[in-house]
């Protein structure tokens, strides 16, 4: 069965960088956007597992992924980023999606003068920036393939399992 789910994951700032593309600066961040183990996806009425070895199978697809502060919603209800009235609202770019032990890490490449046009964006970029790292939330879209199942992961328990990951703002 093929659901979609919003998933935030609260992680460490690492140190970010200044990078140029199609000539213009970015503030690039690495990120952890997902880790494997238990998780209680924002619209899944249960904890279900989330393996690693099911990052490595998207990790293209995450390429270009617009950024937002936040889920995209819309009358409160979240919607994909691509839509042409919620994609002007992105502030940066995906890119460098890696599957790494038990990790989906990539690096977010946040446009500051687009980010200053929102205070979502403006807390971002300030929050990234700042000498002293800091715990920000990172959320993410995903189409899943869902398994039925039950069990216990690192003493969490789960009812369904994720095979297959798909991105979607």
């Amino acid at each position: 069965m093929s659901v979609q789910r919003f998933v935030t994951l609260r992680s460490a700032t690492l140190k970010h960088r200044i990078a140029q593309r199609d000539g213009r600066d970015h503030v690039v961040v690495p990120v952890v956007a997902l880790v494997e183990g238990v998780i209680h996806p924002v619209n899944a009425p249960h904890a279900e597992l989330v393996k690693a070895e099911r990052f490595a199978s998207s990790l293209s697809e995450w390429e270009g992924q617009p950024i937002f502060a936040g889920h995209p919603m819309k009358d409160g209800i979240p919607v994909d980023g691509h839509l042409d009235d919620i994609l002007p609202l992105s502030f940066g770019f995906v890119a460098n999606a890696k599957a790494t032990n038990t990790q989906l890490t990539m690096e977010a490449w946040i446009d500051p003068d687009r980010a200053a046009t929102s205070d979502g964006g403006k807390r971002i970029l300030e929050r990234a920036t700042h000498d002293t790292p800091d715990v920000i939330e990172v959320s993410v879209g995903v189409f899943v393939t869902m398994q039925d199942a039950e069990g216990e992961f690192n003493g969490r328990k789960y009812k369904g399992e994720w095979m297959a990951i798909k991105p979607n703002p």
